[in-house]
């Protein structure tokens, strides 16, 4: 059996000790949980006689026959570990490793033999589905699960029915005190462990929002200050267009015109480089959204309709105005 007799007796007491209560369904132990890096790597692994595979890089982790079903891995293939001499022979891959070592399927890979490096010998026992250890900012890598617990430190999984959280925890914590009385008790929930990944992103689109906003609302308060600058230039080429009939909607149309063409001309320059920066920051993700010509043009018409709210609010306070007082000086 891999790992010591010591450690994993005290994990069978810890385990067994805590699924007398119903509101703990499943626990298991392992070197690595969603998350977290694989600390092992191998080459070399192929099929008995063949070299496919041999070339690729495989996650490794111990883990022991209560981690699938704790952490609700999906068996596609085969069996999962039990709890027996020999199983330290044994190996579960996963659908990704499945491919990578040249088999036709899931099927035909269990009760084949696997070769991993030192020329060690492993027997498929079963098949995983794929699962994302880390982020999507990486694909799934092919994984391959040994039976036991050689690892120095690691994560003991316990599955909660949802009951009395709180109580459980405080259960799981006198048990742990118990039997490991010289390791502190640390506990986390896998949810939050995974999500961790996420925090460098959300906190980059919590201040790019921010930034963006300030952008905005100051290049609006610019324009507003801009139109009313020319606005009040042409107070008295206004005044004169009124006396001589030009009409409310006509005068408006005159100093939005102005306006027109370089708010169009920024909004089509800012569609190019903002893809451009979207797609180099996507490039850091395994898994990309796609991009639609709608996603485009709803933020470009937005921004085009604030900027020209701005302008003709200007332009119709302009054109309301009375032309006596602007004809006064004349």
């Amino acid at each position: 059996m891999i790992g010591s007799k010591k450690r994993i007796d005290k994990f069978k007491t810890f385990r067994q000790s805590l699924l007398q209560y119903s509101a703990i369904g499943k626990v298991g132990s392992s070197e690595i949980v969603p998350g977290d890096q694989f600390l092992k790597h191998w080459e070399g692994v192929q099929q008995l006689e063949q070299e496919t595979g041999k070339d690729v890089s495989y996650d490794v982790a111990w883990v022991d026959e209560g981690y699938i079903p704790t952490l609700n891995f999906r068996l596609v293939e085969g069996r999962n570990f039990i709890d027996q001499p020999g199983e330290e022979k044994k190996i579960i891959l996963n659908e990704t490793a499945v491919k990578a070592l040249g088999f036709r399927d899931n099927k035909e890979a269990v009760g084949k033999i696997i070769r991993a490096r030192n020329n060690k010998e492993y027997e498929v026992a079963g098949v995983t589905g794929d699962a994302h250890y880390e982020g999507l900012q990486k694909s799934i890598r092919p994984t391959l699960l040994l039976h036991g617990h050689n690892y120095e430190f690691g994560f003991f999984s316990v599955k909660l029915n949802g009951q009395n959280i709180a109580q459980t925890i405080a259960n799981v914590q006198r048990h742990w005190i118990e039997i490991y009385p010289n390791d502190p008790f640390d506990y986390f929930f896998l949810d939050s462990f995974f999500d961790k990944q996420y925090q460098a992103d959300q906190k980059f689109g919590n201040v790019f929002g921010l930034f963006s906003f300030l952008a905005i609302f100051i290049a609006c308060l610019g324009l507003i200050g801009l139109v009313t600058y020319t606005t009040y230039q042409k107070t008295k080429e206004i005044g004169i267009r009124k006396v001589l009939g030009a009409s409310l909607a006509g005068i408006v149309a005159l100093i939005t015109k102005e306006f027109s063409k370089p708010v169009l001309i920024a909004c089509l320059v800012a569609i190019p480089v903002s893809h451009l920066i979207i797609s180099k920051w996507l490039e850091g993700f395994a898994y990309r959204a796609q991009f639609d010509w709608w996603m485009y043009l709803l933020p470009l018409l937005l921004i085009v309709a604030l900027a020209f709210f701005a302008i003709s609010f200007q332009s119709l306070k302009a054109a309301m105005a009375n032309p006596v007082n602007a004809l006064r000086e004349e």
